[in-house]
């Protein structure tokens, strides 16, 4: 039996880590490609440009906070 609960706790642990690479590969292309983007389109498009500072922080709150409320 206690053989049986580590391998369930080591799966559940490879699995958080498995999510956590899938959540930082869909971050990262929503930040390559936010026009694309279905997390962040609308966000974006509302940006005059992509390349100020101030509009950089804000794309980088929006796909957090899109990716942290479906975590």
């Amino acid at each position: 039996m206690r053989r049986s609960k580590n391998i369930v706790a080591e799966i559940r642990s490879k699995l958080i880590v498995e999510e956590a690479k899938f959540r930082d590969i869909q971050f990262e292309w929503a930040w390559q490609h936010p026009v694309e983007s279905l997390a962040v389109r609308k966000a974006a498009a509302n940006f005059k440009s992509l390349s100020r500072v101030a509009n950089k922080i804000k794309l980088a709150y929006t796909i957090l906070t899109y990716h942290l409320g479906r975590a």
